[in-house]
């Protein structure tokens, strides 16, 4: 009897030891997936519907990332919504402290033909993923469209990266007994400040404060719906030589 529970416990902790080393190499494979960057000062944003998840290479738009495979990384759905109509891409990896790193991924949904980014929270000592916080998105749907962007930046002047995200939706509603559309654009403003290893997030409700991020942190515009890099550069050109100014530009 006691050589059977030897023999079990030797399995357990076999098994055990191999799906641990298996998960750390997992877990490495994933990590070195993202190029380090270093920054003052990162704009994050979505470039409107595309076809495929991939980009052209020579595209300039800079969060096109490398392929992730879904099967190697069983410990992202935990924290991001991952099916068969989902495909995911690694940008970069940031310091946030000696040993936490924010890992920036983007999510392409094959349904709405639509990209989201998120930053994830890797831990050196534990090796191991927390939380999942969306950075980027935008839609276009029947009647209405948003987008969400973020900034990555030390907010409260303590040395540690945080996050500014803007979000804003519009969509045209039937005034009440009449024909005629209604235009509704709502606007919101929060900061994501790191704290004692985890985020916190801090809604504005102060108007005169929104105002000034308005003014200092723009939108970066949305790309026309399925519309060509260089096409959508010849248009741009055209629309200068008339004396249109780009806000995209201005940023």
């Amino acid at each position: 009897m006691s050589h059977k529970l030897f023999l079990l416990s030797a399995i357990i902790l076999f098994n055990y030891t191999f799906l641990n080393a298996q998960t750390k190499e997992e877990m490495l494979f994933f990590y070195n997936k993202f190029e380090p960057i270093e920054f003052d000062l990162l704009h994050i944003y979505t470039n409107g519907p595309q076809e495929k998840s991939t980009y052209n290479p020579k595209s300039s738009y800079p969060f096109k990332g490398k392929a992730i495979v879904s099967s190697r990384t069983p410990f992202l759905e935990k924290l991001l919504d991952i099916d068969a109509g989902k495909d995911f891409f690694a940008l970069y990896r940031y310091s946030i402290t000696t040993q936490v790193e924010g890992l920036i991924i983007r999510m392409y949904d094959k349904e709405t033909l639509s990209n989201s980014i998120y930053t994830l929270v890797y831990h050196h000592k534990t090796n191991t993923l927390e939380e999942g916080i969306q950075l980027a998105h935008d839609y276009q749907a029947e009647g209405g469209s948003g987008a969400i962007q973020s900034w990555l930046l030390d907010l409260n002047e303590d040395g540690l990266p945080d996050v500014l995200t803007r979000s804003y939706y519009d969509r045209y509603d039937l005034k009440q007994d009449s024909d005629d559309l209604e235009h509704i654009h709502k606007e919101e403003s929060y900061l994501v400040i790191f704290d004692n290893l985890i985020f916190n997030n801090t809604l504005i409700h102060n108007r005169d404060l929104q105002k000034n991020l308005e003014k200092e942190f723009p939108y970066r515009s949305i790309q026309a719906p399925f519309m060509q890099e260089q096409t959508q550069k010849a248009v741009l050109k055209m629309l200068k030589k008339g004396g249109l100014v780009i806000p995209s530009e201005q940023d």
